[in-house]
């Protein structure tokens, strides 16, 4: 009785060392598939860069950006959604396109404050 209850403890601690070798190749096959697709992926920005050098220089400006908004913590506008001081002389978004494109996106002034404040 006693071989038996040794072997059946044998048996257990030979099928729980095999589930976690399974678990942990498992485990390290999620780990090199993630970091193949990093690595392609990286590979793949740079071939864009490469080919079309002017998104390189958009997203470095985006990610600059971003690394100072989230260092400073406040809300201020991207670096692409900066307004240049020639956009606010007025009727200037319709001399340049430039100044076109931001106030469509982005305009100046809300309408619905402005007419509340002459409102009153």
């Amino acid at each position: 009785a006693e071989k038996a209850e040794r072997q059946r403890l044998a048996k257990e601690a030979a099928e729980k060392a095999e589930r976690e070798r399974l678990a942990r190749e498992a485990a390290e096959k999620a780990e090199r598939e993630r970091l193949e697709r990093e690595e392609q992926e990286r590979l793949e920005a740079e071939a864009a860069a490469k080919k079309w050098p002017w998104r390189r220089k958009k997203g470095a400006l985006e990610a600059r950006a971003k690394k100072r908004q989230e260092e400073e913590g406040s809300s201020t506008a991207l670096a692409v959604d900066h307004r240049p001081a020639a956009c606010n002389v007025p009727f200037a978004y319709m001399v340049s396109p430039n100044c076109n494109k931001i106030a469509k996106k982005k305009p100046a002034f809300d309408v619905k404050k402005l007419t509340d404040f002459m409102m009153q």
